[in-house]
């Protein structure tokens, strides 16, 4: 793999095509393929992300870059993962952050309260919100409690969108509990007020909206203002039809 990736950038098929060709690895195409054979090959810092090349990735070598200076040391590979996921999806729980890097990176639990351990008083405060206890960083305060809630404004996301993926489809802030299979399959998702309260889907240039019941009424005006940024993100002259289920 290393060979492979120090040619340069390489999409994600190619990447494959280059390793399974040779007979003893041929096995592994459905491997690479996917990403099981992956993930542990960039922790180990044999490959990571190379330029956007359209919509199938690209990979290279990290040590391409001037800037890598090989694997760090852990515990502050450790600290630094846990300040950058606060830095991102902050405020959040310590079950957020388990399952952001403990169940999609098997990071330990022990080790991972540790590294927010270390963190905390200095670069992590614990904060309340709505009488939850909650992890942010410190440098961010000023600009949370300076913030406006807008609890009618409504946005239009993709399937699998990181905000949502980020707190983890299992929480319920963000996703309602009975709607979790339809995210976790990578609907399309319609938030208002940072919540998702609905699915969307383009099919033969109409938007479809499917609101929630149990997010009470569509709010037409704020919905119409995000189908029109979203239309003119697609450069698309669509038509909307609103449905509540």
């Amino acid at each position: 793999m290393r060979d492979v990736v120090a040619q340069g950038p390489v999409r994600h098929s190619e990447l494959v095509d280059m390793v399974a060709r040779r007979s003893r690895f041929q096995h592994l195409r459905a491997g690479l393929a996917g990403h099981t054979l992956l993930k542990p090959l960039a922790w180990q810092g044999d490959l990571c992300f190379g330029p956007a090349e359209g919509a199938e990735p690209t990979f290279k070598s990290p040590s391409s870059s001037p800037r890598w200076t090989g694997l760090p040391d852990l515990d502050d590979a450790g600290r630094r993962a846990v300040a950058a996921y606060l830095a991102a999806y902050g405020p959040a729980t310590r079950d957020n952050l388990h399952y952001w890097l403990g169940a999609g990176l098997s990071a330990g639990r022990r080790r991972l309260d540790g590294w927010l351990d270390d963190l905390t008083g200095d670069r992590v405060v614990e904060i309340h919100v709505d009488g939850s206890p909650m992890l942010h960083l410190r440098e961010h305060l000023a600009s949370l409690v300076a913030a406006s809630p807008e609890p009618n404004q409504v946005i239009l996301l993709a399937g699998y969108d990181q905000w949502v993926l980020g707190p983890g489809t299992a929480d319920t802030r963000v996703v309602p509990a009975a709607r979790r299979p339809a995210v976790t399959r990578g609907a399309n998702v319609a938030l208002r007020a940072g919540q998702v309260a609905g699915t969307w889907k383009i099919d033969r240039g109409t938007l479809t909206i499917s609101w929630f019941a149990e997010a009470g009424r569509p709010p037409h005006s704020d919905i119409q203002t995000e189908f029109e940024r979203l239309s003119r993100l697609l450069d698309r002259d669509l038509t909307m039809k609103i449905t509540v289920s």
